[in-house]
């Protein structure tokens, strides 16, 4: 059973539900994840799943809060049987909230990549060996390529 809300008991699915709200609610803006988790409603809903979690013992008590050693085990199985997807063409929703819950950046790379870097919610990726620059091959005059007109005019037209 769960805690008890203003109309009752609250199960994990109406826990889930309240974070997902906080958290949709707060990207209006983009936001980096550490004010994410400062928000208010943002807060209490983390602390809504947390109850949950530690009521199905896969998280301690605030004493000694983090997952416990059974939790640990059951995502390491699931993300296992369920990895980072290699691209996002034919994921239905699910899978692809399936796979952000278990890989987070990792995943949001892959299935949202444009959305997470503008959202703030992964960091942009930096390129540190040459080999893995793009060379655009580039034409005899100055860079300029067989498409281009060369400045000063297309088309002739002397000066005499």
């Amino acid at each position: 059973a769960g805690g008890t809300g203003p109309a009752g008991p609250v199960d994990g699915e109406l826990r889930a539900r309240y974070l997902e709200s906080a958290v949709y609610a707060c990207l209006a803006e983009p936001s980096g994840i550490r004010e994410l988790v400062r928000h208010p409603d943002v807060r209490w809903a983390l602390a809504e799943v947390r109850v949950g979690l530690a009521e199905a013992g896969m998280l301690r008590y605030p004493l000694r809060l983090g997952p416990t050693a059974a939790a640990r085990r059951r995502l390491r199985v699931l993300r296992t049987a369920f990895p980072v997807p290699a691209n996002r063409r034919g994921l239905s929703d699910r899978d692809r909230l399936l796979a952000v819950a278990l890989h987070g950046e990792a995943a949001l790379r892959v299935l949202v990549p444009r959305f997470a870097l503008r959202a703030g919610l992964t960091d942009r990726v930096r390129i540190t060996e040459k080999d893995m620059l793009r060379h655009w091959p580039r034409g005899g005059s100055g860079g300029a390529g067989h498409t281009y007109c060369g400045g000063g005019g297309c088309g002739g037209g002397g000066s005499e």
